[in-house]
């Protein structure tokens, strides 16, 4: 899979809003209606393609962390934990600012749970960089 920094808002837009993923948004009570999404595009948000299967988003929390999420097509669904964990170590090397990734996730999602635990995550953190290379 490739992984690329986007600002595709179409691209954007047709994955959060695909009936299966939008589900889980409303699910989460980010958002209400897929007319009213307008995919945040700024400095504090890098958005991650990958190949046409879905998206990463960093959200910056303060110099260094930012939170992930995910977001994938339901074609991609079986795959998302080796996308996970492939995603990790490209990022590794792309974005060498940031030292920790947290995740926000609910304890009732226990697929994301298992996803985040086989990526590596503790207590829903991840310390990505334990050195830092000036």
């Amino acid at each position: 899979m490739m992984f690329e920094i986007t600002t595709d808002r179409a691209f954007i837009y047709k994955v959060v809003t695909n009936p299966k993923c939008w589900i889980m948004m409303k699910a989460f009570e980010y958002y209400d209606d897929p007319d009213y999404y307008f995919p945040p595009i700024n400095d504090n948000f890098i958005w991650v393609r990958c190949d046409n299967s879905g998206l990463f988003l960093l959200h910056k929390q303060a110099d260094g962390v930012y939170s992930a999420h995910i977001c994938f097509l339901p074609a991609a669904w079986g795959q998302v934990s080796g996308l996970v964990q492939d995603f990790i170590e490209w990022g590794k090397e792309e974005f060498p600012f940031i030292h920790t990734v947290t995740v926000d996730i609910p304890k009732h999602n226990v697929l994301a749970q298992r996803i985040a635990h086989v990526a590596g995550f503790t207590n829903n953190k991840l310390e990505v960089q334990t050195c830092h290379h000036h």
